[in-house]
């Protein structure tokens, strides 16, 4: 919205050189990326889709790893799509 690398890193606690990566895309932003640009403009991390998704998957992964035999009924539904 108008701002600087310099003055997003600052209003962020980013670093200058990871804030222009984010804003090129030159690597994906982590859960504390988000946490840090939300928190700067007054907004939850689930403002984003990719901390939602990774949220929901984190979420899964735990599911799955204290349950392993729940991936057999995860893949059959899948299947039957």
């Amino acid at each position: 919205g108008g701002l600087s690398r310099t003055q997003l890193s600052t209003k962020t606690g980013l670093a200058r050189t990871q804030v222009h990566r984010l804003i090129t895309n030159a690597l994906p932003a982590s859960a504390v990326d988000m946490e840090a640009v939300a928190a700067a403009f007054g907004k939850a991390p689930t403002f984003f889709a990719e901390y939602r998704k990774g949220l929901i998957m984190s979420v899964i992964e735990r599911h799955l790893d204290a349950s392993p035999e729940a991936s057999v009924g995860f893949v059959k539904q899948l299947q039957a799509r």
